[in-house]
């Protein structure tokens, strides 16, 4: 919507198109420095639980290195660079007549079925990780990767109503 008031008032879709890549780099490199500390302290964890359930001997030991660290944030600039892309090109192409039809109309929910679909996801993640946290060895890592698979696909299904939901908690 705001992107179509900013062309409804003359910006050029180039205008539109680098000022969605700047602030995108911006909020890409933001996440991947936020990201980075938690993620080797979880890292550990995650390899201590698994060596604790027999996993993976008790000998493994995790070690953070400085590749995967530009890997990961290189994917998460790169993932929010074509994500803009996608977006800048529709918000650079509409006319300015239609970017006021579309800013007036009220924002679309989210279906009922994706909606059900993402709970019974959740509810799936969250079962295996329950059963995974009472087996060990080879079940345990079995049943962990259907947990991610789980959740993940929930996450992707109920993104926009979670997004809904922190702003709203974020906001105050």
């Amino acid at each position: 919507r705001e992107l179509g008031l900013l062309r409804a008032i003359g910006a050029t879709p180039r205008q539109v198109r680098r000022m969605l890549a700047g602030e995108a780099l911006v909020i890409g490199l933001l996440a991947a420095a936020v990201g980075l500390l938690p993620g080797i302290w979880i890292t550990g964890l995650i390899g201590d639980a698994l060596a604790d359930r027999g996993v993976v001997p008790d000998s493994f030991e995790i070690v953070a290195g400085w590749i995967p660290m530009v890997a990961t944030a290189g994917a998460a600039v790169l993932t929010s660079q074509l994500a803009v892309f996608a977006a800048g090109r529709r918000a650079g192409r509409i006319r300015p007549t239609q970017a006021l039809t579309e800013a007036a109309a009220p924002p679309r929910r989210l279906g009922v079925v994706r909606i059900l679909l993402g709970l019974v996801f959740a509810g799936g993640g969250v079962a295996c990780l329950l059963a995974s946290a009472s087996t060990s060895g080879d079940d345990a890592a079995g049943l962990a990767a259907s947990v991610v698979m789980c959740l993940l696909c929930a996450v992707g299904l109920l993104g926009p109503l979670l997004a809904r939901v922190s702003l709203a908690l974020a906001g105050p």
